[in-house]
């Protein structure tokens, strides 16, 4: 089902849009902490049609941005756009979502990128402090999953397990859709309903 909701504003040119699936940290498999998250964040990484490097082109080119928040039980795309460009914003987005590359290469990429910030991290008392607060309150719990994962999990994070979560996660049975901006709701209402048919 969809859940949707968007208030217009034409204030600026500016579309803001928020599209989040039911699956966040709590979705992770308990070997692979911080899966979901690689996983999203892989699908900002290249596309069956478009490497990282020509995506993030392609999103400036339509004066756009996009990020991958994951939450306890959400994995949500937030972006916003030039009102004149939403139709190809959107069109991007869907390819984003619908044909993921996962390529190699930027897995391995990305898995250092992630074991280097998990090492720095462990300099920072407060982090810490607050990691191993989590651990003990919601020790055996999902709600306990690393969001990011530890440097043990992301180094087993393989292609299949990656697409494993995808096909677990991202998911046409209940798609949040949020935003507000100078567009016509209807135009995106439409665009998430064909998104939802096209998903498993």
């Amino acid at each position: 089902a969809l859940h949707f909701s968007f208030e217009k504003n034409d204030k600026l040119p500016i579309v803001n849009i928020s599209i989040a699936f039911r699956a966040g940290s709590a979705s992770d498999p308990e070997s692979l902490p911080g899966l979901t998250n690689f996983m999203g964040e892989m699908l900002m990484r290249g596309t069956r049609l478009r490497t990282k490097t020509q995506l993030e082109t392609k999103l400036d080119d339509l004066g756009s941005s996009l990020s991958i928040d994951t939450r306890t039980e959400l994995l949500i795309f937030r972006g916003s756009v030039l009102a004149e460009n939403l139709n190809p914003y959107l069109d991007l987005l869907r390819e984003m979502i619908l044909e993921p590359r996962f390529d190699e290469k930027e897995i391995e990429k990305m898995r250092s990128e992630f074991n280097a910030s998990l090492l720095a991290e462990r300099s920072n008392d407060s982090a810490l402090a607050n990691r191993a607060f989590e651990r003990l309150l919601l020790s055996g719990h999902p709600y306990g999953h690393s969001p990011v994962g530890t440097v043990s999990s992301i180094k087993k994070m393989t292609k299949k397990s990656i697409l494993d979560q995808y096909q677990k996660d991202i998911r046409g049975g209940d798609l949040i859709v949020v935003g507000t901006g100078a567009a016509n709701p209807s135009v995106i209402e439409s665009w998430a309903n064909a998104l939802i048919a096209k998903l498993p």
